[in-house]
């Protein structure tokens, strides 16, 4: 019988054998990732008869297992092909730090200890950026090249055993800007939009757009944000601009949403705001979910024994909140 400490009891019946010579062998490949420590009970019996024998003793036999480079470095404890992004301005001086890699090696000793090295993924790519090989951090190494917009993509390898065993890769592209030139720009400054109480939720019931003229990419990019007291009920994609009913609307309550949607961009670092706004109206359509009401429950009238057929007793009246079938009939 076993005990493994770090995974609780075990059976290790089929994992060990002992031969008549006392001689311990082991049935199975050993994992010191899981199991670095297994204590197991030997018990030896003599060939004694009763009344006297036989008689037994017992012996505690731990086993350490001993580590063997068989993990590769993960970055992230994900697949090697995982994408790492970073954005940084052409005027970045050299030494800063752009951004720092972390791989992760199951093994012990020297055999977890990492090195980082790295590639450009085109040769004829100057040499902008070094990689530390103890840290990961990737620092500017040279002058940035001063255009508007270029990605730098580099392959960056974990090796571990001290640079000398087992490696992972992962895919790092540094996107290098220039000045944020222009500020997005909405197709309108007023959407209206009308939707009827009814509509199922979530729906998409409007996309807004915008265009940005910056020769940059990355500064290209609009994202969509919704501002105002009466968004509740809405959002926004903040990529597509695809605006969402998210809770049932009701005419009755509000016919009218007005708020405002914020088109923006990245900060090039400058701390000028560039922004473009819009008002939104979302109209509500009524539809006929309201049943007549009465302004009491019951009434109590008199008549007289003597008022002549077609004498009014009472005029009463039900009200329907209703724009659409709202003509009451009784």
């Amino acid at each position: 019988e076993g005990r493994d400490p770090g995974m609780g009891t075990v059976d290790l019946s089929e994992a060990f054998s002992i031969r008549m010579n006392g001689m311990i062998t082991n049935n199975v490949m050993l994992d010191r990732e899981k199991t670095p420590r297994i204590t197991i009970v030997v018990m030896a019996i003599d060939g004694g008869t009763e009344p006297e024998g036989p008689h037994m003793t017992r012996a505690n036999v731990i086993i350490n297992v001993l580590d063997v480079n068989d993990n590769a470095p993960i970055f992230s404890n994900k697949a090697t092909t995982e994408v790492y992004e970073a954005n940084i301005k052409n005027d970045k001086p050299v030494g800063e730090s752009v951004i720092q890699l972390k791989a992760r090696d199951y093994d012990d000793g020297n055999n977890g200890a990492i090195r980082y090295n790295m590639s450009r993924d085109n040769d004829k790519t100057p040499e902008y950026f070094k990689i530390n090989p103890t840290t990961g951090i990737i620092t500017v190494a040279s002058p940035l090249p001063k255009t508007d917009y270029t990605i730098i993509a580099l392959t960056v390898f974990a090796t571990d055993n001290n640079g000398e065993g087992l490696s992972g890769k992962c895919k790092v592209n540094i996107q290098i800007f220039g000045e944020n030139k222009y500020s997005p720009k909405l197709s309108d400054k007023l959407y209206k939009v009308s939707v009827k109480e009814s509509l199922p939720v979530p729906s998409i019931i409007l996309r807004i757009s915008a265009e940005d003229l910056d020769p940059s990419q990355y500064f290209k990019e609009v994202m969509y944000e919704l501002e105002g007291g009466m968004i509740d009920k809405f959002s926004i994609n903040s990529k597509t601009g695809e605006l969402s009913v998210t809770r049932p609307l009701d005419y009755e309550q509000t016919q009218l949403h007005r708020f405002t949607v914020r088109a923006y961009n990245h900060d090039d670092g400058t701390n000028e705001l560039k922004e473009d706004k819009a008002t939104i109206e979302v109209h509500v359509v009524d539809v006929d979910d309201e049943p007549p009401r009465f302004s009491q429950r019951e009434y109590n009238l008199t008549a007289h024994t003597e008022d002549n057929n077609g004498t009014v007793i009472k005029v009463i009246r039900a009200i329907d909140p209703d724009s659409v079938g709202g003509r009451v009939t009784y």
